[in-house]
């Protein structure tokens, strides 16, 4: 029986990806790299049937991949850091599981491989005070033919905390102002309802008031120069003119820094991480807690201190 290629259960782990799992054309692009750059390795090594795939194989791939990582100079180079090797390895580890899950092998290879040592790294987010600070700067510097649209952009990443892809796939049938709330399309396709207070109601009712005149997409929220939808880009250019004019330009900021600061405000307000993990869109908890900039030992003593049930010592217990 003729064993069956590398490349060809690829192929069909992507079209897995797209059809059954629903998963966004660059998430594919993004597992679709990642296995290239694998099967190229394997191609060099005269490995071409699943058969072949072995887990020293796939750890000599990854550690490839740490040599290809620091130039002559001793410099990280890019595209390779710890976390792009990560992912790579998260990716051919998400294929053997769909290769086991489909019948096709019996055992994930990849489990033996230890996933590199990722340092976290503390994330740029805006005070309360820097926040209201940037939204008089768009005030006083933002053009009077796009201030109410740029006012409004960013009112909503702070006021949802929603990402940058998701706003700008925000539709004007999205916003539901009778129920205070906007779907929103997340990660992997899935959709999610933020509620929103007064403060961005009455600036999305006013800028979609004034945008309804001459457009040429009617369905899209937020709208370029040329009155069509705004891209990522677009987007992110216009958060980022507001930053320099404000000159926070000391630190990476950028529009992440913005649903960074409305997970941290809402966690200093005493909301629970598990709403906060809701709003966030966020798979996992953990995800979630690294927005939170939190003493974990000092929360864990006050949380132990604040439970007790008065029982007492064994010296209080009357001897017999």
């Amino acid at each position: 029986m003729e064993k069956t290629t590398v490349k060809k259960l690829t192929i069909k782990f992507l079209n897995y990806l797209e059809v059954e799992r629903n998963r966004s054309p660059r998430t594919i692009k993004s597992y679709e790299y990642d296995l290239g750059r694998f099967l190229e390795f394997l191609g060099s090594k005269g490995v071409e049937v699943i058969e072949q795939v072995s887990g020293d194989i796939i750890e000599e791939f990854y550690y490839s991949l740490e040599k290809e990582s620091i130039s002559p100079s001793g410099a990280t180079r890019r595209g390779n850091s710890p976390t792009s090797r990560a992912r790579k390895l998260s990716t051919i580890r998400s294929f053997f599981n769909f290769l086991v899950k489909k019948g096709i092998t019996d055992t994930n290879p990849s489990g033996r491989v230890d996933f590199p040592y990722i340092e976290d790294k503390e994330s740029s987010y805006l005070t309360e005070e820097q926040i209201k600070y940037l939204m008089n700067t768009v005030k006083a510097t933002a053009p009077r033919s796009s201030r109410l649209r740029d006012y409004t952009i960013l009112l909503t990443f702070i006021y949802t905390g929603i990402r940058l892809s998701e706003l700008a796939k925000l539709n004007i049938g999205d916003v539901d102002f009778e129920n205070g709330e906007m779907r929103v399309r997340g990660k992997g396709r899935k959709i999610r309802f933020l509620p929103f207070n007064g403060d961005l109601r009455n600036g999305l009712k006013e800028y979609i008031d004034e945008r309804r005149h001459a457009v040429a997409d009617t369905n899209a929220l937020f709208l370029s120069k040329l009155r069509s939808r705004i891209s990522p880009r677009g987007i992110h250019h216009i958060v980022k003119k507001y930053l320099n004019n404000a000159d926070f330009t000391d630190r990476k900021y950028s529009t992440h820094s913005l649903r960074h600061a409305f997970l941290s405000l809402h966690y200093k307000s005493g909301t629970s991480p598990l709403v906060i993990q809701k709003l966030a869109g966020h798979k996992n908890l953990q995800t979630t807690q690294r927005y939170l900039h939190d003493d974990w030992d000092a929360q864990m003593r006050k949380a132990v201190d604040r439970v007790s049930l008065q029982l007492g010592g064994l010296e209080k217990m009357e001897r017999r």
